[in-house]
């Protein structure tokens, strides 16, 4: 049996149904018994175009609100993660800062919210470039101690002998770096 349904812009429903071994067909359909008049569409049209900027505003207070509570949780789990390699002066703007902008968002302050959280980013840069020149101390061999690509193929090359060893993979004197994605 084949079964189809078609929805059209009025809000009608066609049904129809067909049985395939024996080609018979049948059709119904469905109509909206208190349908909406001209008018009444025109007030709804009219009152989403008057609401419309407080709507746009509601918007934005709950993106804004979202995005500091994502900020908060990653945060926090960042100072809990990583915080012991982080020395107290750089990681106590951060706190301080998580703590202003709970209140902020306890409050359904926007625009205070919004302020905190350019403060808090600002706070983090620090934070990611003490955590990774703790990483790499000598600098690496890129400036400011950033991505090497000679330290990445050196890497690539030690995983790659490491799983020639378990029977998988290339051998570790091989240059070649095979990579498959999906």
């Amino acid at each position: 049996i084949e079964v189809t349904f078609d929805i059209d812009a009025n809000g009608i429903l066609n049904v129809s149904a067909k049985d395939l071994g024996t080609g018979k067909e049948q059709k119904i359909t469905i109509t909206a018994s208190s349908g909406l008049s001209e008018e009444q569409i025109k007030q709804m049209v009219n009152d989403a175009k008057e609401h419309a900027e407080e709507d746009k505003k509601q918007r934005d207070q709950i993106d804004t609100k979202n995005s500091a509570e994502s900020l908060i949780y990653q945060t926090e789990r960042q100072l809990k993660e990583n915080g012991d390699k982080i020395p107290e002066n750089i990681k106590t703007p951060i706190i301080d800062g998580i703590e202003k902008l709970k209140k902020a968002v306890e409050d359904n302050d926007t625009e205070r919210m919004k302020e905190i959280m350019k403060e808090i980013e600002g706070n983090m840069h620090a934070f990611a470039q003490e955590l990774y020149k703790n990483v790499n101390p000598q600098g690496g061999g890129a400036a400011g101690g950033g991505f090497d690509p000679n330290q990445f193929a050196e890497q690539m090359k030690n995983q790659a002998g490491a799983a020639g060893a378990s029977g998988a993979g290339a051998p570790a004197d091989d240059d070649v770096i095979d990579v498959e994605s999906k």
